[in-house]
């Protein structure tokens, strides 16, 4: 994927992922931009300080000219 700035947070276990979606991130975005869970069911990953805490880190570096 050409864009740098686009990063992926999901989980295993949403309810809305198939296997190929799974399979479509992970070939998509095959470093360190995509984040996907085992568990947390659909968002549920959000409520995980460590994941809150990258998320801000990246928006924060986004704004960034």
């Amino acid at each position: 994927m050409e864009n740098r700035k686009a990063f992926v947070f999901t989980n295993m276990n949403d309810f809305l992922l198939s296997d190929g979606d799974v399979r479509w991130l992970k070939e998509t975005f095959p470093d360190e931009r995509l984040v996907l869970s085992p568990d947390g069911g659909h968002l549920g990953n959000l409520a995980e300080p460590e994941t809150q805490s990258t998320v801000l880190s990246l928006l924060q570096g986004a704004a960034r000219p």
